[in-house]
């Protein structure tokens, strides 16, 4: 609770890149939207949302569908 306190109350410098933003599709109203983080990004915003909560992203099936998602920008 503590930490995320901090992380509000900090001062996000713009980063001038494209983001490929990974987000949990089960209980989205805890996270923020995706467009939330356009006032920060000077590139383009791609949003890829998993059939998880936010706890469950490390699991192995969002893992194997955020390896994917990576390999395929790497490409």
């Amino acid at each position: 609770m503590h930490g995320m306190q901090l992380f509000r109350d900090s001062q996000t410098p713009p980063y001038d890149g494209d983001v490929l933003l990974f987000r949990a599709g089960v209980h989205p109203e805890d996270a923020p939207k995706p467009e939330d983080w356009r006032p920060y990004l000077g590139g383009t915003l791609e949003c890829v949302e998993l059939d998880c909560d936010h706890f469950g992203m490390s699991d192995p099936e969002p893992m194997r569908r955020i390896g994917e998602e990576l390999a395929r920008c790497l490409a």
